[in-house]
């Protein structure tokens, strides 16, 4: 809308010269929620700045429509409504300059918002705020430069490499970014943290994307915190593609290492996909999967599972929950008096197998190793299956201890089965001790032969000692860096490491913190490595 008594020489001004001028934001709070804005445009009404003096602008995007209306007069239909889409944009804050121009619709004249223009010297941020040289002399994230100061050069200067980048440049504020990226450990990182994305990095610079204002300060709205990032750089060392959040979530897509990044703002959980076709996959936390389907893990070489602590595996025979009749919830109850009341998910309690095979062999080595087999519910009114176990071996089964015990004991099974023990062979049975040998039964022994039975008092040959094969090596173990803690020395210290150990191998504190010994043959650790060699 423009303001009646300014409508003659804007169109006089249109006729005369051009339809365009330059104006500058005085206020964008529109209650009608459409994105007006009222602009003062001191070519056309001097350097007054009353509300009457200033144009109610329309703003534009790019791209932007809705689907056509139609006739229908429903507030529910979903057929009814129109469905819009489009780029929408923030409309800038007070103070900033835009391209106003104007157009005439049914004979009335209309300004409307033909695009933003930037302060001068005010892009060093955009897109991706990339690193200057901050109070500290080190290169990392800042703002843009305090116009009060004495600011000998506006622009930057990078060099070396993204192994090791050097800044030339004015000292600048920190951005808040900084805490972000170091709390990462990714301060000294210029592939995952850091980043030269700037629109003042080249004359005409290589780089494309959108940097959002950011949030308002609730202490101070003139104020605003970090903004959003999607940056498309086409630097020609370093192309990438970054979303990066105010707060320091990130997806990155980098072709300079052939990498795929994803990483939380604390740094407390990573994914890293790297040009070998390695996928490191990090977090502080629980790593948990599931699904209502099967789970098939497969490596055409090794299989390493190793835990700090225990290895625990079940096959639970879970079956789908009795309230869920078209199983489309995928909930599963463990309970398995409730399947016996539906005979439907009886024939499923038949699985809760775990199976292993090795085709050459299978080793356990343990301290203590317990194998039990025990009785499972069958009926509802508490009728079990015994517990049984089964050892085979086609050729030899070998038991070997300083004390071996055989026990046929009280059973569990309901009903008890009987206790008995049975030797059976199609060859020959023999016992022997170096010492005594003892059988005794409480109510009657019987020795019984098909033909004859001869107990001596000869003595006979000693029998050879079968000594114990021991491994005490157990599965073979490789040497990994200890970095176990977080940038190395984190959590013995208070606060955050100094910047100059972040990413380097730790002192040792003690005589075994520097090496770990693992099976697992590719170690990630807390703090993404800037070289895919010390993985």
């Amino acid at each position: 809308m423009i303001p009646q008594q300014y409508y003659k020489q804007v169109e006089r001004e249109i006729r005369k010269s051009s339809s365009i001028f330059i104006g500058t934001v005085k206020s964008a709070d529109d209650t009608s929620r459409n994105g007006l804005l009222w602009v003062h445009i001191p070519e056309l009404t001097g350097t007054s700045v009353s509300s009457d003096d200033l144009f109610q602008c329309l703003w534009t995007s790019p791209f932007a429509g809705a689907t056509p209306s139609n006739t229908l007069e429903s507030k529910e239909a979903p057929e009814a409504s129109q469905t819009s889409y489009g780029l929408w944009m923030r409309p800038p804050d007070p103070g900033n300059q835009v391209v106003v121009g104007f157009f005439e619709d049914g004979g009335i004249l209309v300004p409307v918002i033909l695009g933003c223009m930037f302060h001068t010297q005010r892009n060093f941020m955009v897109p991706g705020i990339p690193a200057g040289k901050s109070v500290a002399g080190e290169p990392v994230p800042v703002q843009e430069a305090n116009m009060n100061a004495n600011i000998k050069d506006h622009n930057v200067k990078y060099s070396g490499s993204t192994k090791s980048v050097k800044v030339t440049a004015d000292t600048r504020p920190m951005h808040e970014l900084e805490s972000v990226i170091f709390s990462q450990g990714l301060i000294d990182d210029f592939i995952r943290g850091q980043s030269t994305s700037g629109a003042r990095r080249e004359g005409a610079s290589e780089v494309y994307g959108i940097l959002t204002p950011g949030p308002k300060k609730p202490k101070n709205p003139k104020r605003r915190g970090s903004g959003h990032q999607f940056v498309m750089d086409d630097d020609i060392d370093n192309p990438h593609i970054r979303i990066r959040t105010g707060g320091g979530n990130q997806i990155l897509l980098n072709d300079a290492e052939n990498m795929i990044y994803i990483s939380n703002r604390n740094g407390t959980g990573h994914i890293e996909i790297d040009g070998d076709g390695n996928i490191d996959i990090y977090g502080t936390g629980s790593y948990n999967v599931r699904t209502s389907g099967d789970m098939n893990l497969r490596a055409d070489k090794n299989v390493n599972i190793e835990a700090g602590q225990n290895v625990n595996i079940k096959a639970a025979n879970n079956y789908p929950h009795p309230n869920d009749i078209n199983e489309t919830q995928k909930g599963v109850v463990s309970v398995e008096e409730l399947a016996y009341l539906d005979p439907t998910y009886q024939s499923v309690l038949t699985n809760g197998s775990v199976n292993i095979e090795g085709v050459k062999d299978i080793n356990m080595y343990s301290n203590a190793i317990s194998i039990q087999a025990r009785p499972r519910l069958f009926t509802t009114d508490g009728k079990t299956i015994p517990g049984k176990l089964e050892l085979f071996g086609d050729n030899l089964v070998h038991m070997d201890g300083t004390q071996i015990e055989v026990n046929s004991s009280i059973s569990l099974n309901n009903p008890p089965s009987q206790p008995t023990m049975n030797f059976n062979s199609l060859g020959d049975i023999n016992m022997q001790s170096t010492l005594h040998t003892q059988i005794m039964g409480l109510t009657n022994t019987y020795l019984n032969a098909g033909n004859q039975v001869e107990i001596q008092t000869t003595t006979m040959p000693q029998p050879p000692g079968l000594p114990c094969q021991f491994n005490l090596s157990g599965i073979d173990t490789t040497t990994t860096t200890n970095t176990l803690l977080s940038f190395n020395v984190m959590g013995l210290t208070p606060g955050y490491p100094k910047r100059t150990v972040q990413d380097k191998i730790p002192t040792p504190l003690l005589m075994f913190d520097t090496k770990l010994n693992t099976i697992i043959s590719r170690w990630v650790g807390i703090e993404p490595s800037p070289s895919r060699s010390k993985k």
